[in-house]
């Protein structure tokens, strides 16, 4: 969309700027339709002309979400804290029917690392943890344990984690050496860990690598530990 101008060919002219705004909206809603969804040209005049208020700019950009690129989706994510209510009631829908349609753990990553509302944050994650794989989601929990026993708590991924619990969503053969690790890494990762086998299906002689540990634990958090049955005499 640009040319070089004839009495300056080191001046490139982009010609999208010289365009009326509704013009603009009707050649992106044409386009749209008629360019594939990895076609990189057009998606950069997506991003760069979109407007979040013009329902034709809306649907393209959330449609094509996957392929416009991370830097791109973190700045349109970001952007919705500026909006009006109905634009972002109405581009939180679309980007939601995207997720479902097209669930990438990426995306997940991304959601925690942004700086969205609480409670727009936890709609959007509790989407991801319901579409993802169980093969995904318990990769991710996996990652985000290590990522905090090397870096620290982090709330949200903290956050994304409960999640996978709640939905069973945990591999937990997958998960026992980082388990085993986390327990000895300050209270808040040490609660993960103890979640975490107590919503898989691990026997009493799978779980005695963890039991020294896990008693440590009982005086910080007591009903979690006694729900593993393990008998001990309570520390006074």
């Amino acid at each position: 969309m640009s040319i070089k101008a004839n009495n300056n060919p080191n001046t490139v002219c982009d010609l999208f700027t010289l365009i009326d705004s509704a013009s603009k909206t009707k050649i992106i809603g044409i386009l749209n339709r008629r360019c594939k969804y990895d076609n990189d040209t057009f998606n950069q005049l997506l991003v760069k002309y979109y407007e979040s208020a013009v329902s034709v700019h809306r649907e393209a950009l959330y449609d094509r979400w996957e392929v416009i690129g991370s830097t791109n989706r973190k700045t349109i994510l970001e952007s919705l804290l500026n909006e009006t209510k109905e634009t972002k009631d109405i581009s939180l829908e679309l980007l939601g029917k995207q997720l479902r349609n097209n669930p990438l753990p990426i995306f997940l990553h991304e959601i925690v690392d942004s700086n969205l509302l609480e409670d727009i944050r936890k709609s959007l994650i509790s989407i991801l943890i319901e579409e993802l794989s169980l093969d995904e989601v318990s990769e991710w929990v996996n990652t985000s344990m290590i990522d905090m026993n090397q870096n620290g708590f982090q709330k949200w991924k903290a956050y994304v984690i409960y999640q996978a619990i709640n939905s069973r969503k945990i591999d937990i053969q997958e998960a026992l050496n980082i388990i085993e690790i986390s327990l000895g890494m300050g209270l808040e990762r040490a609660k993960i860990a103890l979640e975490l086998p107590l919503a898989s299906d691990l026997n009493k002689s799978e779980l005695k690598r963890f039991r020294e540990k896990i008693i440590d634990l009982h005086e910080d958090f007591p009903e979690l530990v006694d729900r593993f049955g393990f008998r001990f005499k309570v520390r006074r």
